[in-house]
């Protein structure tokens, strides 16, 4: 299961509430929390593929061979995850984002046959094991309010209205996109949350209702896709 919505919808909150109300779930896995010590050895081994690509296309790009490295480094982690005892794993910012990120981030030399080719790869190998999606939003000047609050940095966060409103729209559409393609790929269920109509505990009893398989009990916040 990943947790996915643009920025101040709540998803750091409610994995956190997941994993207090219930020790079986294993949440908060992220690509931006991963060991570096795994990071370097992925780097390394992704060596031989980043320097063909450089050498064919010309790009080496700090920012989308991290998330190529993050991405290879959080599958490893989800399969040890999964063979623990532990009823769910839950990612808070995983493939989705990761994918939506490169879209909306990567620089256009990524645009070639071989990258396509790769991410196509990497698309069905976490299709095979993400089942369900949880998407959370709200509407966008709550969440303009929530990204200038709150003290972390974000690259939109003092910018105007208008500009962050476009920032939150072209992440939906990125996200829209590969979730069709996941769910293109198999099974995937899609559950969409407006964080604004529920708080983060009625969420969390309705996410863990789902786990349980009581997909009956999506009924008050949600939206199935």
């Amino acid at each position: 299961m990943e947790l996915v919505g643009p920025a101040g919808a709540g998803k750091s909150a409610l994995s956190r509430v997941l994993s207090q109300r219930d020790k079986t779930v294993r949440a908060g896995l992220s690509v931006w929390r991963l060991s570096w010590l795994f990071l370097v050895i992925n780097t390394f081994l992704l060596l031989p593929t980043l320097l063909r690509l450089y050498r064919k296309y010309r790009w080496f790009l700090g920012g989308e061979i991290k998330q190529i490295v993050r991405l290879r480094t959080l599958y490893q982690l989800l399969r040890r995850e999964t063979s623990r005892n532990c009823r769910a794993v839950i990612l808070e910012e995983g493939p989705i984002f990761a994918l939506s990120w490169l879209q909306v981030f990567a620089h256009e030399s990524l645009r070639s046959p071989d990258f396509e080719k790769w991410r196509r790869a990497v698309l069905s190998q976490w299709a095979r094991i993400v089942d369900v999606i949880i998407w959370l939003d709200t509407k966008d000047p709550i969440l303009a309010h929530r990204i200038r609050i709150r003290g972390q940095w974000h690259p939109v966060k003092d910018k105007t209205d208008q500009t962050i409103y476009e920032f939150l729209e072209g992440y939906r559409a990125c996200f829209a996109q590969v979730i069709s393609q996941f769910t293109a790929e198999g099974g995937l269920k899609t559950i969409k949350f407006d964080t604004h109509l529920g708080s983060v505990d009625q969420i969390a009893d309705e996410v863990l209702a789902i786990l349980e398989g009581e997909w009956g009990a999506c009924r008050r916040f949600a939206k199935t896709g």
